[in-house]
């Protein structure tokens, strides 16, 4: 049994204190074996919002797995957005891009898709996916394989929001490596997917979103966040969502692995 929460879009700098105050009170109640952060730390890539995300991240003592969004390189100050873009992201959070943890029961990686010559949009090239697939083929046999990135790999067909540039090459290849669950952030919207998504090669996978945990751009949702509690072949998943008062679980999915992918209960 894993208990994994999954976080995004932060935005330190936009951040509000009650969401931020109750985000880390529940976390403590819900004792996760692993927390996932797809990016998105700081507002504007500032020194004082990496620290405030840093001091946020020091609370927890779990395996933490976190990417960089487009938002954690500089904007405005164009020589370190494309000579040292990372600068700050290293020093206040973590030296790694691509984070990855693997046990006997889950192998998470991620993937980090921000580019400093895409203002918004996000990509993967194709020597992180050729280190993917290396890494993958090397955990346990039997672990439940998970990729996490800023930007969404998939989207429902509904969505007027674009997926990675060349995300179907990278779902094809991840899915080599029998890869079926794909977390992401970006859009500021909650979603749990399944079946119904942009690429038909896509059934039996889980395309899960997650919307901002604390910050002010909630774009129409509240503040929220994913718990994932995978106890192989089956799945719980459940989104947390913040009232004025605090986080309550709002939606439950539960699926089922069938032997070739996963299955809505």
């Amino acid at each position: 049994m894993r208990t994994i929460i999954h976080l995004s879009d932060l935005h330190f700098g936009r951040d509000e204190k009650k969401p931020t105050a109750d985000l880390l009170a529940i976390i403590s109640k819900l004792k996760p074996d692993i927390i996932v952060v797809s990016g998105d730390l700081t507002q504007r890539a500032t020194t004082a919002q990496f620290r405030s995300a840093g001091e946020f991240l020091s609370h927890f003592n779990k395996p933490l797995l976190i990417l960089p969004g487009n938002h954690d390189i500089s904007l405005y100050a164009l020589w370190n957005r494309f000579i040292a873009p990372y600068r700050k992201y290293k020093r206040f959070i973590d030296k790694a891009l691509d984070p990855r943890y693997s046990d006997e029961e889950v192998a998470i990686l991620g993937l980090n898709s921000v580019r400093a010559s895409r203002f918004k949009d996000g990509r993967v090239n194709s020597k992180q996916l050729a280190q993917a697939k290396e890494w993958l083929a090397s955990v346990p046999k039997k672990a439940v394989k998970i990729i996490f990135s800023h930007h969404p790999f998939n989207l429902p067909s509904t969505a007027s929001a674009r997926p990675l540039a060349r995300a179907k090459k990278a779902l094809r290849a991840l899915e080599e490596n029998e890869v079926d669950i794909f977390l992401s952030g970006h859009l500021h919207r909650t979603s749990v997917g399944h079946g119904e998504s942009a690429y038909k090669i896509a059934a039996g996978h889980i395309f899960i979103q997650a919307g901002t945990a604390i910050s002010k751009r909630r774009r129409g949702e509240a503040n929220a966040f994913n718990v994932l509690s995978l106890n192989f072949p089956h799945l719980k998943i459940e989104v947390f969502a913040h009232d004025g008062n605090n986080f309550f679980c709002t939606q439950v999915k539960n699926f089922f692995h069938t032997g070739k992918g996963w299955k809505l209960e």
